[in-house]
């Protein structure tokens, strides 16, 4: 068998080793205190000493996190001495890498009886530089932040001490920078230099901070590694086109930037790894792009400037009824041709509901398998809401055993400054009843989750057995070819006499 010279532990190899004489420190004439600085990586400070044989050593409280007295180890048989020392009598600092933005200050003091009356002894000032990445972050935000008034920020940029917004999420590596800005108060616009952070930022999360303002620096575009971008609530005006640059990015979100406008992109949603899309609140312009609908329930496009022709994809989605749910929502004076899209039911729930009666359903069930099916919300005290169940219930009594069904549902909303309240669902049975309402599927509001949030009363839809809505009171969707939404729901019983005939 070869013979093979033995190794060093990996964990005991250091980064940097730095040797400083203790002997020498001692028999200095002048005060003994000497500076040293050292590497942001962990490694060794050895001091040989020869002539001092007993020492005290005496580690800075703010220091004992990251130095420390390396003790010292018998070898064992076959391996390499430990230490980078061979004399059992010298000093070996052991210093940890330094895993924080900025440098790190420590003293240590060794001190040693020369007699029974004299005592020397020598301070250490070490100080541990930062990471280089660290280093070029402080140097490019230094502009960001003279720019933005950071000095007056809430938590404010206080150079040398402090970096705001700035944060690693690989403390030590320094390779995965997310920044974040939340109601700090950054005043201006982003400087171009912003960008020359490069390839290290991964997300950027920016809330609530209508100070900055102007469009978004090209320069985002150097941003090749970033995996979301988050901005609301700010002033800022435009963003170009640079999504193209951002192959690994997850999220993205433009949300309720009162000022952000323009086209959209098609590169917004391009990403191959693009899992959550929300544009929304903005003053976007122009159609959405038929390969988003991808995304599903996670493409939110709502309240911008949007408007032309719904994409097919979007219609034929499995989640259309959550994507279009929210597209035809959007700024007045914009809207979409939706003349030929059938419209899924927007005040829908997927999970199992059990009426008053008892019975246990989903919208869906109840839907499929009858010719027409009105969903009804009401609220208890609202006189137009009473009257409407009551000429429904007569109706329906005529007309279910030829495909009508009715889901009702009460709610809590605020009607005429009063609260509908309900104390418990055996009181709206007994309400149902005193009505004679209690035929049909009735459940509480609730229960259902529904998609959107109605505060007029009665709301009604009606739906064909694909869910597709026929009839709606709803008003924010301009429909002059078919006229199914913005209708009145006096209007309700005309409609249903068109498919199923006469009440009398």
């Amino acid at each position: 068998m070869p013979s093979t010279s033995p190794k060093l532990s990996p964990q005991l190899v250091p980064d940097f080793s730095i040797t400083r004489s203790l002997d020498e420190l001692f028999a200095r004439p002048s005060a003994r205190s000497v500076a040293i600085t050292v590497s942001y990586q962990k490694g060794t400070l050895t001091l040989p000493n020869k002539a001092v044989a007993k020492v005290a050593i005496v580690i800075d409280d703010n220091a004992k996190s990251w130095i420390s007295v390396q003790k010292k180890k018998k070898p064992n048989a076959g391996s390499l001495k430990p230490l980078a020392s061979e004399n059992d009598n010298d000093i070996v600092l052991a210093i940890k890498a330094n895993d924080t933005l900025f440098k790190r200050k420590g003293t240590v003091t060794i001190s040693s009886k020369l007699d029974r009356r004299t005592t020397v002894s020598v301070k250490l000032a070490i100080t541990q530089k930062v990471h280089p990445n660290v280093t070029k972050v402080e140097t490019i935000m230094k502009d960001f932040y003279e720019t933005l008034d950071a000095r007056n920020w809430r938590k404010p940029w206080i150079p040398g001490e402090t970096l705001p917004g700035v944060n690693f999420r690989d403390m030590g590596v320094f390779n995965d920078l997310f920044l974040a800005f939340q109601f700090q108060g950054l005043k201006g616009q982003i400087p171009e230099s912003f960008g020359d952070l490069g390839g290290l930022v991964k997300s950027i999360f920016i809330d609530h901070e209508p100070g900055l303002c102007g469009p978004i620096p090209a320069s985002f575009g150097k941003f090749v590694n970033l995996e979301g971008l988050s901005i609301s609530f700010t002033g800022l005006t435009s963003v170009p086109d640079i999504f193209g640059n951002f192959p690994k990015l997850e999220w993205l979100s433009f949300a309720i930037n009162e000022q952000l406008g323009g086209p959209l992109y098609e590169s917004m949603g391009g990403s191959p790894k693009l899992e959550s899309l929300n544009i929304s609140g903005n003053m976007f312009t122009g159609s959405p792009f038929a390969s988003w609908a991808r995304l599903g329930r996670q493409l939110r496009l709502y309240d911008d400037c949007l408007s032309g022709t719904i994409p097919q994809s979007y219609v034929e989605s499995k989640d259309a009824r959550y994507i279009l749910g929210e597209l035809l929502y959007q700024k007045p004076g914009y809207v979409f041709d939706i003349s030929n899209v059938e419209i899924p039911g927007q005040i829908w729930s997927e999970i199992s509901m059990t009426d008053f009666s008892g019975r246990d359903f989903t919208m869906e069930e109840v839907v499929r398998r009858n010719r027409c099916t009105v969903h009804l919300l009401w609220a208890y005290g609202h006189e137009e809401s009473i009257e409407l169940m009551k000429q429904l219930n007569n109706y329906y009594k005529k007309y279910h055993k030829d495909g009508l069904e009715i889901l009702a549902t009460v709610t809590t909303q605020e009607v005429d400054h009063k609260l509908a309240l309900w104390e418990d669902r055996e009181s709206q049975k007994n309400a149902l009843d005193e009505l004679g309402c209690n035929g049909w599927y009735n459940y509480f509001y609730p229960d259902s989750n529904p998609t959107l949030i109605y505060t007029s009363f009665p709301t009604v839809e009606v739906y064909d057995q694909n869910e597709k809505i026929l009839f709606s009171t709803n008003g924010m969707h301009p429909d002059p070819v078919r006229n199914r939404f913005n209708r009145n729901h006096s209007e309700l019983l005309g409609f249903l006499e068109g498919i199923f005939g006469p009440e009398q």
